[in-house]
């Protein structure tokens, strides 16, 4: 059974791997470099026999040189050498390019409360994670000031809390999902259907009152929503005022 479950890990990192290809060859150099990142963190804590850690550093060291090959990689870096070594020598080198091109975006965005004339070109694959950071930082002020000039930006953000929000929900981990249709919220108060989502945690939960509110908010925003109506009839009538 372990020799199992550690196999699994060995495929989950070479997946990974292949995601930061992926993401490479769609010249999202961010997501690419924040997923190797992971999957450097995951093979620092995975057992593995011998050949099997030689096959995937072998797979780091092939990727590396794409990455450094990259015109996407070198327009942002410049020319890098990485050194191949342990994975966290590796991924020391890692973070530190993304300490260096996170503190690149949030100097473009350091004027947030005033956005630049350009701020509706803000690409949300590159600076949709440096909002996310300001977001947890409880920067809100910030935030809105950004994704009100980008719609892309906006959907964006809503889209990894709404997500998020589904994924806890179908795990039945409902406070979690609570949290995320909140923030999907905080950044999109017009979206009814943050409203449903959040209610029906709520109900799964047993919060009928929350999930009631959370319905009439919805309507509130869209008198013929029906999902929405029909499940506030049904608490109603079931669950009582």
């Amino acid at each position: 059974m372990a020799e199992a479950v550690k196999r699994a890990e060995i495929d989950a990192i070479l997946k990974k791997l292949n995601e930061c290809r992926a993401s490479l060859k769609l010249g999202k150099v961010h997501s690419c470099l924040t997923v190797f990142r992971d999957s450097l963190i995951r093979i620092s804590k995975t057992n593995m026999l011998p050949q099997d850690r030689k096959s995937v550093m072998e797979n780091v060291a092939e990727f590396q040189k794409l990455l450094a090959e990259s015109n996407k990689f070198k327009e942002i870096f410049g020319p890098v050498s990485f050194q191949e070594g342990d994975p966290e020598t590796v991924l020391e080198f890692v973070q530190e390019l993304i300490t260096v091109e996170e503190e690149s975006i949030m100097t473009q965005l350091k004027s947030a409360s005033e956005p630049p004339p350009d701020s509706g070109d803000l690409e949300p694959e590159k600076f949709g994670p440096v909002l996310m950071m300001l977001f947890e930082k409880g920067e809100m002020d910030k935030v809105q000031s950004i994704v009100g000039e980008n719609p892309k930006l906006k959907a964006w953000m809503v889209d990894q809390f709404n997500s998020a929000g589904i994924r806890h929900r179908k795990d039945k981990q409902f406070d979690s999902a609570i949290t995320e249709f909140l923030k999907a919220i905080a950044i999109d108060a017009h979206d009814e259907f943050l409203f449903y989502n959040l209610a029906r945690s709520s109900f799964e939960k047993d919060d009928i009152t929350a999930a009631r509110e959370a319905l009439k908010a919805g309507l509130a925003l869209n008198r013929d929503f029906g999902a929405a109506a029909d499940f506030l009839a049904y608490i109603e009538k079931y669950k009582g005022k």
